[in-house]
């Protein structure tokens, strides 16, 4: 009977576990989905600030065409990325490029993998956008719907995979980006190039006629609007960096995560503020370093944009431990 009654007790016990370990698990898997969905959310809000930081920075007449490109980035984006860049990026069959088996949504619902989708999303479209800096005031419409739509459902996908699939070429060589310094920031950077070369300079840009023709002509129209957009980046970047751990239930998570916002924090910063005393020290002068200096808030909002994208590849790998060494001089000159 004693035998009995151990015997159930233990059956009951384990039941009772897995039962235990079955909801732990359920719980982790919300918590994770629930992160992935909250830093999309944050990084598509990228957006607003990348559209406040190009208008501001163009004149008037064509704060409506850069802005609507921006917007236009999210939606196309969406379509596409759903549609064919998705598998491109994350699915199988090559080490150049996914092949299957997620085009236009399938098997997203039962791989349980639409918070991963919606993440990515919130990646893909950032390429896209740092091109729609460098063609404003100098683009069709049309043009770029059809330049910022390959992007986001062929240049980008196809980077991603070569970097962050175990198949693709460039991570079996070893690869690191943790954030997307060169997947994401290199990439729309090269299509920004190569779409600025085959644009040319702005119209009239270069080609004075007149006395009347003069840069002022050219300065973008609204500096605090510029500023608006740069401080949403600064906020929403974190983001970003941040969301890359993709899962938060995991024992070390919440403290590799905070690393990761500090180090990125201390990045922008030192980068703003040293760049901001080398401009007024006359460093962006057309003779560097002759003549007086200037406080430059373009050049202070892009550096600490640079300090955040900069850091993204290795962020995790960065130190911060404060050693005693530091504090004490004897054994700084001992060491």
């Amino acid at each position: 009977m004693e035998y009995v009654n151990a015997s159930a007790s233990s059956s009951f016990n384990n039941s009772a576990i897995e039962s235990i370990n079955e909801q732990i698990s359920r719980i982790n898997f919300i918590l994770d989905e629930f992160y992935l969905y909250t830093m999309g959310i944050f990084i598509s809000l990228m957006q607003i600030g990348f559209g406040y930081l190009e208008v501001g920075a163009v004149r008037s007449k064509n704060a409506t065409n850069v802005m609507m490109k921006n917007m236009m980035d999210s939606f196309l984006c969406g379509i596409v990325y759903w549609l064919f860049g998705f598998t491109l990026a994350f699915g199988t069959g090559s080490s150049f490029a996914g092949l299957y088996p997620y085009v236009a949504g399938y098997k997203l619902a039962e791989k349980k993998m639409f918070a991963k989708w919606y993440f990515e999303l919130s990646y893909a479209s950032t390429p896209a956008t740092i091109v729609s800096g460098a063609v404003a005031e100098r683009c069709h419409f049309i043009g770029y719907l059809v330049y910022s739509s390959l992007i986001s459902c062929v240049v980008y996908p196809i980077v991603c995979h070569w970097a962050w699939t175990e198949e693709g070429w460039l991570k079996q060589l070893g690869f690191q980006d943790f954030c997307g310094s060169a997947v994401v920031h290199m990439c729309g950077g090269c299509c920004a190039i190569v779409a600025a070369i085959l644009l040319g300079p702005r119209h009239n840009r270069w080609d004075k006629k007149n006395e009347n023709d003069s840069d002022e002509n050219f300065n973008g129209h609204s500096s605090p609007i510029s500023a608006l957009g740069a401080m949403l980046l600064f906020t929403t970047f974190l983001a970003f960096n941040a969301g890359s751990v993709l899962h938060i239930s995991q024992p070390g998570d919440v403290e590799l995560i905070v690393k990761i916002i500090i180090v990125s924090l201390l990045s922008t910063c030192g980068c703003a503020t040293t760049t901001l005393f080398i401009s007024k020290a006359g460093g962006f002068n057309p003779t560097p370093f002759k003549g007086h200096g200037y406080w430059s808030f373009y050049h202070t909002a892009n550096a600490g944009l640079m300090g955040l994208v900069r850091n993204f590849s290795r962020t995790t790998l960065l130190q911060m431990e404060i050693r005693d060494n530091f504090f004490n001089p004897v054994k700084l000159l001992h060491s």
